[in-house]
């Protein structure tokens, strides 16, 4: 009804009613009123392909003014960055790692208006890593590149707030012709990475893990070929959700929509709804403590509360 005649690439909903979906023309697509009607404006930083294949998209907006989209199409992937909602948008001169210059993105999240973190691909080294910006996309820094050789393959994020993700690939076994699932997690968003240890259950995943999507640091759901799974402990255990019969394999998108329930579509455009069989386990909060000495004092503090901590308990002692 909105005459979108081209294949989405990429879609960014940061809030309830506002996205922005870019699609194979180079079109970009935005709702303000949670996708009942849509505006569509042409991508104009870029002269739009004969041919639609082999360019590549990805958007990501940290809220309805501030977000970056990444292009590619022959030639190297570039860092586009708009201020007012995807009005306009801003050709950024990055300055990535030694050997990473002139990299392909392979996914890209936004975590504030200027922390952004990437999958790349060194073209020089022909390898996956994590490179990451906090200054609005200008410099880049590599992350935790011993955990990544040249035989693993990086494939997307989930993160849950400004510090905590998990990121997931597979490690190929070219003589087995093999691949096992990887999962990694970090605290200090995305600077540092750790292997989370692997559960035998991952093998399920044929082709390796493809989605993930995690709802807190506990509760998550990963998808690779043929199968959709669930952990309760930060994806140290993971229990079987769905296995589809096409012993060929579908490979699933999965997401969280509100509270437990999810959706899953395989490629085949076959769509499920469900709520997680295992019940999810509440992640607590540590709480965190400030102790003022001498008191009083002359310092000044300023303490700013995260989403969901209504909490602010004042001792004089």
């Amino acid at each position: 009804s909105n005459g979108f005649s081209n294949r989405v690439r990429s879609i960014s909903y940061p809030t309830k009613n506002f996205a922005i979906a870019q699609f194979d023309n180079f079109n970009l697509a935005k709702t303000t009123d949670g996708g009942n009607s849509w505006s569509v404006n042409k991508f104009t930083n870029m002269t739009a392909p004969s041919s639609i294949f082999g360019w590549q998209g990805l958007i990501s907006m940290v809220d309805e003014k501030y977000g970056y989209l990444s292009t590619a199409y022959t030639g190297p992937d570039r860092i586009f960055k708009t201020e007012n909602g995807g009005n306009s948008w801003k050709d950024l001169i990055c300055n990535f790692p030694t050997d990473w210059v002139n990299c392909s993105i392979k996914n890209m999240i936004c975590l504030s208006k200027n922390k952004i973190v990437c999958i790349a691909i060194s073209n020089k080294l022909l390898k996956y890593g994590v490179v990451s910006s906090i200054d609005g996309g200008l410099n880049w820094t590599l992350n935790s590149d011993s955990l990544f050789d040249s035989t693993i393959t990086l494939q997307e994020f989930s993160f849950i707030d400004e510090q905590n993700g998990f990121l997931v690939g597979y490690k190929s076994d070219s003589i087995k012709k093999t691949k096992f699932p990887l999962l990694y997690k970090t605290k200090d968003g995305g600077i540092n990475w750790e292997e989370v240890k692997r559960d035998k259950r991952l093998l399920l995943l044929r082709g390796g893990i493809s989605r993930i999507s995690f709802k807190d640091t506990l509760n998550g759901i990963i998808s690779g070929t043929g199968e959709i799974l669930n952990t309760t402990d930060g994806g140290h255990t993971w229990n079987s959700e769905y296995s589809t019969l096409n012993d060929g394999g579908d490979s699933y998108f999965v997401s969280r929509i509100k509270g437990n329930l999810g959706i899953a579509i395989a490629t085949d455009v076959t769509t499920l709804y469900y709520q997680p069989r295992i019940t999810e386990v509440k992640a607590e909060k540590k709480k965190e403590e400030l102790i003022l000495y001498p008191n009083p004092t002359s310092t000044s503090v300023k303490v700013r509360l995260q989403p969901g901590e209504e909490e602010l308990t004042i001792r004089d002692v």
